[in-house]
């Protein structure tokens, strides 16, 4: 049996009845033909597809994390050299190096441990919020901070001192 779809045909009512979809699949369908019309903007569905997307998100089962920021986290980086630490930056001006590839021997739950830290009172510290932390390309024992207390740091991983110090003239945001 050949199914033919006369031009002017309400296609969202085709589909409805033809494969029974759900009230979200009949919106998604209003926004495709909303965007074909030109009345949705060009990212509009992307970021509802995005957004659709991130409610179905679980954390794993598999995996125990350690709570080293007491306020929220603004930005990760994971070492782009062995993949094996991810250095985490709070609102608070907190650091935070994890290891993301120790796991316990025997254990079928991955814990990832925190390293060590860098708090803003320490004298080495942000004074406020951290905005970006990024490893060097080619070395896990380097990395920059930026934050909004004017200044860029250039840290030492093993010694957990800036070996160099920016301060800039704005915020850095």
């Amino acid at each position: 049996m050949a199914l033919f779809v006369r031009p002017g045909i309400n296609i969202q009512f085709f589909f409805q009845i033809l494969l029974g979809m759900s009230r979200r699949w009949r919106n998604m369908m209003r926004l495709v033909e909303d965007r074909e019309r030109g009345g949705a903007k060009p990212t509009r569905l992307s970021h509802l597809t995005q957004y659709r997307r991130s409610l179905g998100l679980e954390l794993s089962k598999n995996i125990d994390t350690q709570s080293a920021h007491s306020s929220g986290i603004n930005t990760m980086d994971i070492d782009p050299v062995d993949s094996s630490f991810l250095l985490s930056g709070g609102a608070n001006g907190m650091i935070a190096i994890h290891n993301i590839e120790r796991w316990p021997l025997g254990g079928a739950v991955h814990r990832c441990d925190t390293e060590c830290t860098i708090s803003p009172g320490q004298t080495h510290g942000h004074n406020k919020s951290v905005e970006t932390v990024q490893w060097y390309p080619h070395d896990n024992q380097i990395f920059v901070t930026s934050s909004t207390d004017a200044m860029m740091k250039v840290w030492d991983a093993n010694l957990l001192k800036p070996a160099d110090v920016f301060k800039l003239n704005d915020l850095i945001r």
